[in-house]
């Protein structure tokens, strides 16, 4: 069974299984301090990362899976997403890729992605501009040889380009809360780039890809039993995946006064 551990090589069966590997690599973790406590990062040569949350008390809160790649999307940063689930720790945000104009809200698609390192932003500064590193955790995954044989096999309308966007997670989308919705996408794209990697946590292999699709690149990564077929470089991908990301120039609120209290 895949999921968004096994995505980057960390196949685990319980919760259990997962504390006792966490135990081993102690020492290899990175401690971020953050308005909420603090993040414990573990990171490998190859790109996989696991990001712990552990709130001011020192309690763990959870652990979210990451890969950190080559990809950049411009996106408008319109704001975060109402979830009732999420955590201090934990946000979705409300973009537009690779807006057209000043109005940021007029790029190729607006989509929804988690931010893996969200406790770490003070004050956004809603909306803005920024480059966004983005992965694509494969939940279904086709590989195809070429241009010609994805468009050959796409026999149902609508006809979908093999560089193309659909924003599944805004499907229920409620625009005056900004809320219902999930950062998963549908898409296809080119790769440009491609490895089969080892996790050194648990020396499994894994597959990761650089694709330009609609709008932009995207680190693409993907547990070996979802494929049927090798990622190849100039081949096409094409699937379903969860998003998340990070903020590559998060626009800060200015805060007036701070001098003020060195001169009372």
């Amino acid at each position: 069974m895949t999921d968004h551990f096994s995505t980057i090589g960390i196949p685990i069966n319980s919760a259990e299984e997962l504390t006792e590997l966490l135990k081993k690599t102690s020492s290899e973790f990175l401690e971020i301090s953050c308005r909420n406590g603090k993040y414990l990062k573990w990171s490998s040569d190859g790109g996989a990362e696991l990001w712990c949350q552990i709130d001011k008390k020192g309690d763990w809160v959870g652990i979210t899976p990451y890969f950190s790649g080559d990809s950049a999307m411009r996106v408008g940063i319109i704001g975060p997403v109402e979830r009732t689930d999420d955590t201090d720790f934990e946000r979705a945000i409300y973009g537009w890729s690779n807006p057209q104009s000043e109005d940021l809200e007029s790029g190729e698609y607006p989509f929804v992605f988690d931010i893996v390192d969200w406790a770490t932003y003070e004050d956004l500064d809603f909306p803005f501009l920024s480059n966004v590193s983005l992965s694509a955790f494969a939940h279904e995954i086709s590989v195809y040889s070429s241009e010609e044989e994805y468009d050959s096999l796409q026999t149902e309308d609508p006809k979908l380009a093999s560089e193309s966007f659909i924003p599944s997670g805004l499907f229920n989308w409620s625009n005056e809360k900004r809320s219902h919705s999930e950062p998963y996408a549908m898409f296809s794209g080119r790769v440009l780039d491609c490895q089969q990697l080892n996790n050194p946590l648990t020396n499994a292999n894994y597959h990761w890809a650089l694709v330009k699709t609609l709008g932009g690149t995207i680190d693409v990564v993907c547990d070996p039993e979802l494929l049927d077929r090798p990622i190849f470089k100039d081949g096409i991908v094409s699937g379903s995946f969860w998003l998340v990301g990070k903020i590559k120039e998060p626009k800060i609120k200015e805060r007036k006064g701070l001098l003020s209290r060195f001169f009372t």
